[in-house]
């Protein structure tokens, strides 16, 4: 017995490390374990928040028109399955490192594609988790019938079928026919990004054409029976078919939902047959552009400049690194300013400039939190990472520079935020100047957050590049301590708000509460940088 007990803890020790467990407790990874604890009532509270939104839309609808905000769910969810994974796709499909084995062995290119696809298709169901289980916890709390959660479980998962589908098809169509000798991964990033414009641009003329309704007909649709639920999924009718059928138990809507479905995934294995192959030739590759005579700069750029330079290069040396920056920076004011009317601003009393201001200043803090790029700038590296502690620069340096490359970045988002707030609702330039400024400042701290967290927890160990940016916990990390810290600037606003504080000192409290959270989160991450850069694997 006590042999076998010691066989057992040795083999625990060789895969699981817990010989080492009270060493890797001291100094770094107590940091890890504090804000693993206190993640956890962040995580909690998103959770709820999400509950309390689909709680509230749930119970503000007309009578009889309650299951549209299922509709609205099942809306969002779909979107957010197309628009993030087309580039999870996108990484899985050609830019995995195991591509080369795979093509080898004695599979046909659909074969391929649908294992690719079940994969992606396995972590979109780990994404939006989160996201509809708490709405559909409201709804069975709400309107308790029997059967509904077998119900519930199979729109769970049809849900993310056909926008993933769909993403596919426009992976496969561009990575295969945009394929330029020169420039090759510019004109695929180009047409990835005009593919969604063309998709966003089509979808929002749909709607646009929807509202063309008489006042008669509007009130009439809205007085009918789910009329409003039909009204939203007008604009894509996957929402609407799955939130009649687990609302109303209507299965002829279930029978067009599967029957699409399957059609969807018929249709990409088909193209994954006749284009993958095709598509996957120099997909992993970067264009190469030979050069007899470089000139040498006449003057060498200093020790930081380099390294900014030197993270430019790493995030536009790879497709999916460079789409998934850009999207999660430009993506959420674009789709605010194509889904507000532009005559909302001209409403007297619509919104209060106030509440417009400490939104930007919240938005803009948040942005290192809600882009990868602060939470991913290690992780990137992968297993090249070796090269970032050979260079003669120090750790602190280092990470200094990627916080400082993030913060440029993202600051780019919210400065278009800051102009959609000004088309759509004619906020004073003043106080467009105070809020960029005040949101900047916290966005520093935020980044340094993001930015440690990815210090504390590297993901260097990636067979594709997506892992290193959506699936890389990190970004999680991130954004959950950024909302456990942000949550109480919130209630903090709220007091002051409410106690009769104008702008200016409100501004002046968080600009304080902003640059004091900074200095203290800059000093965590100068000294964890040298345990990362120095430790012996």
């Amino acid at each position: 017995m006590r042999r076998a007990l010691s066989l057992w803890r040795l083999y625990l020790q060789n895969n699981f490390g817990l010989s080492s467990l009270r060493q890797r407790l001291r100094g770094g990874e107590r940091i890890k374990l504090l804000v693993f604890l206190l993640l956890i009532p962040s995580f909690v509270g998103f959770l709820t928040i999400i509950y309390q939104f689909f709680a509230g839309l749930y119970q503000n609808l007309p009578p009889g028109q309650e299951a549209a905000g299922l509709t609205i769910g099942f809306l969002t969810a779909g979107t957010l399955v197309f628009v993030f994974g087309i580039f999870y796709l996108l990484s899985v499909f050609f830019f995995a490192e195991d591509n080369q084995r795979i093509l080898y062995l004695p599979l046909r290119p659909r074969e391929i594609v649908g294992a690719k696809f079940a994969t992606v298709l396995v972590n979109e169901y780990l994404t939006l988790v989160p996201f509809l289980v708490p709405g559909l916890i409201a709804w069975a709390q709400l309107f308790p019938e029997p059967f509904f959660w077998p119900r519930a479980l199979i729109s769970f998962l049809l849900t993310p079928l056909v926008p993933l589908s769909v993403a596919a098809l426009v992976g496969l169509v561009v990575m295969r026919f945009v394929n330029l000798p020169k420039s090759r991964d510019f004109w695929r990033v180009a047409g990835i990004l005009i593919s969604l414009v063309v998709v966003f641009a089509f979808q929002f003329f749909i709607m646009r054409a929807q509202r063309g309704y008489t006042q008669e007909e509007l009130v009439k649709l809205l007085l009918a029976p789910d009329g409003l639920m039909s009204l939203i999924g007008r604009s894509y009718p996957p929402a609407l078919w799955t939130a009649q059928f687990l609302a109303r138990g209507n299965f002829v809507a279930l029978l067009e939902l599967l029957l699409l479905s399957a059609g969807a995934i018929a249709l990409v294995l088909f193209a994954g047959e006749r284009l993958f192959l095709g598509a996957i030739e120099g997909g992993g590759e970067v264009s190469k552009r030979k050069k007899d005579f470089v000139q040498p700069q006449s003057k060498p750029r200093g020790i930081f400049l380099a390294l900014l330079w030197r993270e430019t290069a790493l995030f536009v040396r790879n497709p999916v690194f460079l789409t998934n920056g850009i999207l999660n920076i430009i993506f959420p004011p674009v789709i605010i300013f194509f889904l507000l009317p532009s005559s909302l601003g001209k409403l007297p009393g619509a919104v209060s400039p106030l509440y417009l201001e400490l939104i930007a200043i919240g938005y803009i803090a948040a942005l290192p939190s809600l882009s990868v790029l602060p939470a991913t700038s290690i992780s990137r590296e992968g297993k090249q990472f070796w090269l970032s502690r050979l260079i003669p620069v120090a750790p602190q340096l280092q990470v200094l520079a990627k916080l400082l490359w993030s913060s440029i970045i993202t600051s780019l988002g919210g400065l278009l935020g800051l102009v959609v707030l000004r088309v759509l609702f004619k906020l004073p330039f003043w106080a467009l100047v105070r809020a960029g400024f005040v949101g900047f400042v916290g966005s520093i701290g935020i980044g340094a957050l993001a930015v440690l967290m990815d210090t504390l927890w590297p993901s260097l160990e990636w067979t594709d590049p997506q892992k290193a940016m959506k699936g890389n916990l990190t970004g999680l990390y991130g954004m959950l301590s950024a909302s456990l810290y942000l949550g109480g600037v919130a209630l903090l606003v709220i007091k002051l708000v409410n106690s009769g504080w104008g702008p200016g000192g409100i501004a002046a409290v968080l600009l304080g509460i902003f640059v004091a959270v900074a200095v203290v989160l800059l000093q965590f991450l100068v000294k964890s940088a040298p345990v990362l850069y120095w430790k012996e694997d």
